[in-house]
């Protein structure tokens, strides 16, 4: 990834030819994480970023050992790749949807924002091809708010959830990214207790995951992308024009599916993560 200086005055080409790169390099069943700089006016930002760093500590206890200490905030898994690339996600407030690639990257476009593609290993393109069938078939399920897993009653997913039992069911297991049952986490305490008052409910004792638990599963390879650096360096007075922003994303994939088929992709990356279980 290009430091976010230089990917300022770097001409929008290079960026342009970048993207299109990076673009080449994902995959069907792939996994896009997003990670922000911490708000620490809000509550729910701080909040999440505890359960996240808490989370990096949870695996470490468990012979994990990571090589960065990344967290994420949001996950999402590529559907279709090329000029025609787009991620299926479940967003807060609006649930289950696919969108085209340029329109997720414009919703994580801030200065300081970092998006991380994740390759997931040992499994098969079929298997890999059922996991995208899965969160296809979801789109128009609501967001699971209570972080609760999704049943035949209420089908509900939040973002890390859906990516975990599309890969469930596509191996035909019952944990995937994980060897044990991961235990919620609720950090601070006081927030959690607060935010399900505000719901009619308690602090639940449930199993589930999250972005930060998949990026660091031994399951996982992620590299940090350019995209996020070629967001910044479209601002001006740290200011987003969307309608150029989302142009030059477009442009960048349109020149991505214009290349010949034999063209060599290449991924720009600044880091590599992957975690080891000794």
């Amino acid at each position: 990834m290009l430091h976010r200086s230089l990917a300022r005055c770097a001409p929008l080409h290079s960026l342009r030819t970048a993207v299109s790169r990076t673009v080449a390099a994902l995959q069907p069943g792939d996994l896009l994480f997003v990670e922000q700089p911490w708000d620490s006016s809000s509550s729910l930002d701080c909040a999440i970023r505890t359960v996240g760093t808490t989370t990096i500590s949870w695996l470490e206890k468990r012979g994990a050992s990571p090589e960065c200490r990344d967290t994420a905030v949001h996950v999402a898994l590529v559907k279709d790749t090329g000029g025609e690339a787009s991620i299926i996600e479940a967003a807060r407030g609006v649930g289950v949807r696919q969108v085209p690639l340029p329109h997720f990257l414009h919703n994580f476009s801030r200065l300081g924002d970092r998006i991380f593609h994740g390759k997931v290993l040992g499994i098969t393109q079929a298997q890999a091809s059922r996991a995208v069938t899965f969160a296809s078939e979801k789109c128009g399920r609501p967001y699971s708010e209570d972080y609760s897993e999704p049943n035949s009653a209420n089908e509900m997913y939040y973002c890390s959830s859906l990516a975990d039992y599309a890969y469930r069911n596509a191996v035909g297991r019952d944990l995937f990214f994980t060897k044990e049952p991961f235990p919620l986490i609720f950090e601070p305490r006081l927030f959690w207790e607060q935010y399900y008052e505000e719901r009619g409910e308690v602090v639940p004792p449930w199993t589930g995951s999250n972005p930060t638990l998949l990026l660091h599963s031994p399951r996982v390879k992620y590299y940090e992308t350019i995209f996020a650096s070629f967001a910044a360096s479209r601002r001006k007075l740290d200011e987003l024009d969307s309608n150029v922003d989302l142009e030059e994303y477009m442009l960048a994939l349109q020149e991505f599916a214009s290349r010949p088929a034999t063209s060599t992709p290449l991924l720009p990356m600044r880091r590599t993560g992957t975690t080891r279980l000794d």
